[in-house]
């Protein structure tokens, strides 16, 4: 399998497996020999980054399980900050067609394939709710021109009920206040930068293109956690403790590949780093090498927060063979490991 269809699987298979533990009458005792039932916050799932939260964590919702993602994580890089975007190119681009469906049919309007289905057969209902739908993009574009981002949005909102309709859906809790927050930054943006217009969909796009964990502004902002199943980055486990844990990534290590800047160990110093930018095989080596002790002290660090229980997902996945995982589960040789992964 390739990466790209192994990790929704695994997500699956995770949500699957911790619903069955928490129904299955599993009780964690004390020191003291006192007993209480496991429940969803003595349970946490590390994951290698922020996308893999997102898919075990849709996963879990499915299944009805309360989940929150800890750690830095851009609040742009969320659906919601995406769908903010595709309305406010719709108010920009007026005329764009393309621009004005992609806008509809967001979880924030909810507008469904039926209408763009009935619009290209000339149903009469069809082409009333469509052309409504540009009159309103109309009267936010005037607003966004003549007041401001957030006068627009509000009147979005208010007009097609945004908040009703959005917590009426799994994740609708974690999907409004990302777009609240999204929303905030935005205006900040054409207050400080005297923003409008394109000015304004361009610097929300720059912004989500280059999403980034360094900026606390737009980290995500967390929902409750008092009953939730713990989602965090491998680093950000190290010095924690949880009963159960399940490392569902491990076999996704990214490999290195012959585009990738040589960073490596200098040869008599191996506390500093040469960046190579020439070829040169011993240092490839010596990046290979390190790269791999990075890997192995990543998967000692995922291995050590579990108490009681540790779960680790494992299979014939696209280049496990040069995972850190490989050699504990199938030994050295990559032949043993495809043949025991089979």
């Amino acid at each position: 399998l390739t990466k790209d269809i192994a990790r929704p699987l695994v997500a699956e298979h995770v949500a699957s497996d911790i619903v069955a533990l928490l129904a299955s009458g599993a009780t964690i005792r004390n020191a003291h020999g006192d007993s209480r039932p496991l429940v969803a916050s003595d349970i946490a799932v590390l994951v290698r980054s922020g996308f893999e939260g997102d898919q075990v964590q849709g996963a879990l919702r499915q299944c009805n399980v309360p989940a929150v993602q800890t750690g830095r994580r851009s609040v742009l890089a969320s659906e919601a900050a995406r769908e903010l975007q595709l309305w406010l190119a719709a108010l920009v681009h007026s005329g764009r067609d393309g621009a004005a469906r992609a806008a509809g049919t967001t979880h924030l309007f909810g507008h469904t394939a039926d209408v763009l289905i009935g619009i290209q057969a000339g149903d009469a209902e069809a082409l009333r709710t469509w052309d409504a739908w540009l009159d309103s993009l109309a009267q936010w574009r005037d607003l966004l021109e003549r007041s401001s981002f957030l006068r627009a949005l509000r009147a979005a909102m208010a007009e097609y009920d945004v908040r009703q309709r959005v917590l009426a859906h799994h994740g609708g809790e974690r999907y409004l206040t990302d777009l609240l927050h999204t929303a905030e930054l935005v205006h900040a943006a054409q207050v400080s930068e005297d923003l409008h217009g394109a000015g304004l969909l361009a610097w929300l796009g720059r912004e989500r293109h280059d999403a980034s964990s360094n900026d606390e502004d737009a980290e995500v902002r967390l929902e409750r956690d008092d009953d939730a199943v713990t989602i965090m980055t491998i680093h950000k486990s190290k010095g924690l403790q949880f009963p159960v844990v399940f490392a569902p990534f491990l076999w996704s290590e990214r490999k290195r590949s012959s585009a990738d800047l040589v960073i490596a160990p200098h040869p008599t110093d191996p506390a500093e780093r040469v960046l190579h930018l020439d070829s040169d095989p011993a240092a490839a080596a010596r990046a290979a090498r390190a790269d791999s002790e990075e890997a192995m002290r990543l998967l000692y660090v995922a291995f050590t927060p579990a108490a009681l229980r540790l779960v680790v997902y494992t299979g014939w996945v696209k280049d496990i063979a040069d995972a850190a995982i490989a050699p504990l589960f199938y030994g050295d040789a990559p032949d043993r490991i495809a043949s025991a992964a089979e």
